[in-house]
């Protein structure tokens, strides 16, 4: 099967979505190093690897020639991001495509390690199996736009499930309002993970992802009160990195939900 686009690409279009969304825009020239250059190595990454130690001057001996080789202009001819002169923007085309192109690229890099669930998640069997592959990832932070109250019960009762972003918005079945109250409702039956709700004018969130502390992410193809046939897959330890980050940033600025629980009688004696 023929890529989809090429790694470099794809790296400039995930740095590009970070940035982006923590108020950034970086120069065509500061796009095009972090596409085209590698990743600094340390002494100790090099001699396990076998790699000599570079030097300033081997390093500008063999500098890019990106009038040439611009991953920038790529996307700018895409239409996959914006140059408006004061920096390069990602557009709605590229947040897109880098969303769909993640689990291509990653299922076609891993072949036959690679960790798959398909089906419906009405299956119980199907939900169970997605379940168990979340619970292996041990504390991980869930992502789910738009997360039935219902299901939070299931995801609190692994123990790895520390952290749980969604917007705040209505559902099918469910409004606003009453699914705050229940989400708050089952957040109370325990005393462990954090909740955190979205403003729906931030349209920063689009995905489903178990993204763990430590490890490669889960990327789920539906919410988990989806009915269609849909695919969870893991993500490499690279693009992980880059949902941590743009998560995190996210996390930081949503509303934290107050648990619905029964008053403790004991401090009233």
């Amino acid at each position: 099967m023929e890529p989809l686009t090429s790694p470099a690409a794809l790296r400039a279009l995930g740095y590009l979505i970070v940035v982006n969304d923590n108020g950034v825009k970086p120069s065509a020239t500061q796009l095009d190093v972090y596409a085209l250059a590698r990743f600094p190595l340390s002494a100790r990454e090099k001699f396990f690897r076998d790699e000599p130690r570079r030097s300033a001057l081997i390093d500008g001996a063999i500098a890019w020639d990106y009038e040439d080789d611009s991953t920038t202009g790529y996307l700018l001819a895409t239409g996959m991001a914006d140059d408006e002169g004061d920096g390069i923007q990602v557009t709605e085309l590229g947040r897109a495509f880098y969303s769909g192109a993640l689990a291509t690229t990653n299922t076609e890099a891993r072949g036959d390690d690679v960790i798959e669930v398909v089906g419906r998640l009405e299956d119980p069997v199907v939900y169970a199996r997605l379940l168990t592959e979340i619970d292996r990832l041990g504390e991980s932070l869930l992502v789910d736009p738009y997360l039935p109250s219902q299901d939070l019960f299931a995801l609190l009762s692994l123990p790895g499930i520390t952290r749980v972003l969604t917007k705040d918005t209505r559902i099918a079945g469910e409004q606003r309002d009453d699914r705050r109250r229940r989400l708050a409702v089952a957040l109370g039956s325990q005393s462990r993970a954090e909740f955190r709700l979205l403003d729906p004018s931030i349209r920063e969130l689009h995905d489903r992802y178990v993204i763990p502390t430590a490890g490669s992410a889960l990327m789920i193809g539906t919410s988990l009160g989806g009915t269609q046939v849909t695919v969870t897959t893991q993500l490499s330890t690279d693009t992980t990195e880059l949902l941590r980050s743009h998560y995190g940033a996210i996390w930081s600025v949503a509303e934290p939900l107050a648990p619905i629980q029964r008053p403790d009688r004991s401090a009233e004696s």
